[in-house]
């Protein structure tokens, strides 16, 4: 896999704060990776350092194995703000960017009308963006930083403020990008939305990072075990004789909690508790990023 982007030992400090303490990674192209953290983490400090908008005191930045302040046009940068002019048509802006980006004869025309196409604003490229709603103004925002066919788009809280659906749309329209050979970086603290889009994940913490992975390597250090929760209409029965030891139950107000591993955990389950009575259902609940996270951080730092 050819690398697109390293970084290696950043370092940097804002006055007595250290911001980000000796950071390494790297990414490949075609490989989408999500840095995940609470505010005030670092993945803010390190998205504007690889965009050269602040020079860090330690460690270096290579694009395509070149030095930072070698090269243009490599990467693509959609912010948290949205950052359209709103008395402008949706056509309009993505004209001005593309222009600002040097796009110039065909390559303008395709980008603009590609960019409409993936904010799916077909109907509505006339209209000025302060009439849209606010998850139209997010893909148009994510096809504004991709006016110019990037390879590598760094994307800050890209869904900060929308509905799920919309949010769904934009992680389609991602992948999508994804899978035709784009890279991005991904900062986050919706890990929700990491599992199903990203190839890894980079835990930040106070500017360290603590841990980083695949999804589902990650998951698997996780300490916390699967498990499924049984739920009663009224208090819970004492737990049935004959119950396998291996299996441990806690019993809570409503429930027991049934910790569980492996596939057959849930038809394992449903087959003990079939004939107990006030029996209302089984949730299967199992260890998520987030879950991962408050084990290496501690409790409490991640947003819900």
């Amino acid at each position: 896999m050819q690398t697109v982007l390293q970084v290696v030992s950043l370092s940097h400090r804002y006055g007595d704060t250290l911001a980000l303490s000796r950071i390494s990674l790297q990414l490949g192209r075609g490989e989408g990776v999500a840095l995940l953290g609470p505010n005030g983490a670092g993945k803010s400090t390190l998205m504007k350092a690889i965009m050269g908008a602040i020079r860090p005191q330690e460690g270096e930045i290579r694009l395509f194995n070149k030095p930072l302040n070698k090269q243009r046009g490599v990467l693509g940068y959609v912010p948290q703000e949205i950052a359209l002019q709103e008395d402008l048509s949706v056509k309009e802006n993505l004209e001005i960017l593309g222009a600002c980006a040097g796009l110039r004869g065909d390559r303008f025309r395709r980008g603009v009308s590609e960019g409409i196409a993936l904010a799916g604003l077909e109907q509505r490229a006339h209209e000025r963006v302060d009439r849209l709603s606010g998850g139209m103004k997010r893909r148009l925002n994510l096809a504004a930083g991709l006016i110019h066919n990037p390879p590598l788009l760094l994307l800050d809280e890209p869904t900060a403020g929308i509905d799920p659906l919309e949010t769904s749309r934009i992680l389609r329209a991602l992948k999508a990008w994804k899978a035709k050979g784009g890279s991005f970086l991904l900062s986050t603290h919706r890990m929700e939305e990491v599992e199903g889009l990203c190839d890894r994940v980079i835990f930040l913490h106070e500017g360290v990072l603590l841990e980083e992975g695949t999804v589902s390597e990650v998951l698997s250090r996780c300490q916390t075990k699967a498990a499924i929760h049984v739920l009663f209409s009224s208090t819970p029965p004492p737990i049935p004789s004959g119950w396998p030891r291996d299996l441990s139950v806690e019993v809570r107000k409503d429930r027991w909690v049934v910790s569980t591993s492996g596939s057959e955990g849930l038809a394992t389950v449903a087959s003990l508790v079939g004939g107990v009575q006030d029996l209302t259902g089984l949730e299967p609940h199992r260890p998520d990023l987030g879950v991962r996270f408050r084990e290496l951080a501690g409790t409490g730092l991640v947003p819900s």
